[in-house]
């Protein structure tokens, strides 16, 4: 006998298709901002959650300084993505140029963009990088319309904090694999 919310099941099913996919296309949102930076070839890295406390940690001021929401910090430990992007080629010590931090969801809403758009601004803010906020979804929530461009190029050139740059995700993505 099972127990539980069917529904529940399935949009924690879903929630984890869709970080699947964000995370699988990484150097595809990447290469986005890189082709408008003009960047040859990029490589992404995701950053540890080892990485990302010690951001929190050799900074402790700047979520207080930003005037985050209070939770940030959790939400900043468990992104669905945050990634470093350097260029492919050069020497083996290659510092960042840039960051993107993505947020997955079925349908994008509001708390997703707050998500990517409070971590982007966490990482400019210590890093003193660029940093990118993107949402990956099948479906955007009709609220958020103003603040999600649909061009990358259009995003980097607004320098807009509190908008998101949205990458769609497939249909296909979300299905389970056929088994034979």
């Amino acid at each position: 006998m099972t127990t539980g919310n069917t529904m529940h099941d399935l949009h924690g099913f879903r929630g984890n298709y869709d970080s699947f996919a964000a995370n699988k296309d990484d150097i595809v949102i990447a290469g986005a901002f890189g082709d408008v930076r003009g960047m040859r070839s990029i490589d992404a890295r995701r950053l540890s959650r080892a990485e990302l406390s010690d951001l929190l940690r050799y900074n402790p001021d700047a979520v207080s300084e930003l005037g985050l929401r209070e939770r940030v910090e959790r939400t900043f430990l468990r992104p669905d993505l945050i990634a470093e992007v350097t260029e492919l080629y050069g020497d083996d010590d290659r510092e960042p140029e840039f960051y993107i931090a993505v947020e997955a969801s079925y349908t994008a809403n509001e708390e997703d963009l707050l998500r990517a758009t409070d971590h982007a601004k966490i990482l400019r803010h210590v890093t003193g990088l660029d940093a990118y906020a993107v949402i990956a979804s099948v479906r955007l929530d009709g609220a958020i319309d103003g603040r999600v461009f649909h061009d990358v190029a259009e995003f980097v050139l607004a320098d807009d904090a509190d908008a998101v740059v949205w990458y769609e995700l497939a249909t296909e993505d979300m299905e389970p694999l056929d088994s034979c």
